[in-house]
């Protein structure tokens, strides 16, 4: 929150958009927070899987050269990632609706560790 009790927006971005982005074959490293059991349960191709609470661990992991997209299963652990993403420098965005917007609009997803 700011000073006047207005909120910083949190960069998003659409599923439909992540597609478009990835279909032209623009690097971007997709990174879900939620935990491993839900990972396993449903996850977008070729996403990497980092949960939320080893996140502050573990940025020494993550690329600085490409932008970063947060995922989770409704958006709201994903924005906590990308602010904390975005404080460490890095380029990063929110999956806006998450994996229930990325569901709903009928886009793949993976079973399984991969």
């Amino acid at each position: 929150m700011s000073f006047f009790g207005q909120r910083k927006t949190i960069p998003e971005i659409s599923p439909d958009e992540v597609q478009a982005r990835r279909a032209r074959g623009e690097p971007v490293l997709l990174l879900d927070v939620r935990g491993p059991a839900e990972f396993r349960e449903s996850h977008i191709a070729g996403s990497r899987l980092l949960p939320l609470d080893q996140l502050p661990f573990r940025l020494e992991e993550l690329p600085r050269d490409r932008p970063i997209i947060a995922i989770c299963r409704s958006g709201n652990r994903s924005g906590v990632a990308t602010t904390l993403l975005r404080r460490a420098g890095f380029d990063a965005s929110n999956l806006r609706g998450g994996l229930l917007a990325w569901n709903k609009q009928g886009l793949p997803v993976e079973r399984g560790e991969r």
